[in-house]
């Protein structure tokens, strides 16, 4: 995603206060809204997990081979969010290896950037998490009761803040685990975008196309 191309709507920065709230308490956060809104595009601006993820993927084999060739992108040092994207074929193996594949990679990148080399020995489970402060996870009503019960446990175990993004009704869902449920601190709903916003938003892709809206 270009940040160019990304405009901060006040339904953004309402859910990077609510991010930033589960992050510095530690809790569970619920975001929900209708399909389109806009949550996708938001938990990766500000997590900036594409940039970190594309830089890793990218630049795999040289980290081993060829590290001095490679330009070290200082901001991804920020970076302390990782964001998930349930499937609909989840188990709680398969959740957690995504989890702790997300991690590592969150770590590796950060230990590389600093020290300009890749660490010769395989980090922790815990020294993996110690860059972890927030976990989100989008589309999480694709999860299953286990699935989410494995999500539980790995928050119980590190401690960082965990956002699970869905569609309206996921509170309903989450309530019917208890254990769970318990350490839900926010709620937040994302809602459209208002008719100001919304003719704002058109007008500034409209003026990269090279036109406007024809007033009536």
């Amino acid at each position: 995603m270009n940040d160019t191309d990304f405009i901060l709507t006040k339904e953004y920065k309402k859910f990077e206060e609510f991010c930033n709230s589960c992050k510095e308490y530690k809790y569970i956060g619920l975001c929900h809204g209708i399909p389109g809104i806009g949550k996708t595009l938001s938990a990766l601006k500000y997590s900036n997990w594409d940039k970190l993820n594309n830089f890793y993927n990218t630049n795999l084999e040289k980290f081993f081979k060829e590290p001095e060739s490679i330009l070290l992108p200082n901001d991804l040092l920020q970076c302390e969010t990782i964001v998930i994207t349930a499937s609909s074929t989840n188990t709680p193996s398969r959740i957690e290896n995504i989890i702790l594949g997300s991690a590592h990679k969150l770590s590796f990148i950060k230990y590389f950037i600093k020290t300009k080399t890749y660490p010769e020995i395989s980090f922790t489970k815990q020294e993996n998490f110690s860059e972890v402060k927030l976990i989100i996870i989008d589309e999480v009503d694709h999860l299953k009761y286990t699935s989410l019960e494995q999500v539980r446990n790995i928050y119980d175990q590190y401690g960082f803040g965990l956002v699970l993004i869905g569609m309206p009704g996921i509170q309903r869902r989450i309530s019917r685990y208890p254990q769970l449920y318990s350490r839900v601190g926010f709620l937040h709903e994302f809602k459209t975008l208002s008719k100001d916003e919304m003719t704002f938003i058109i007008e500034h892709h409209l003026k990269h196309l090279g036109t406007k809206i024809s007033e009536i």
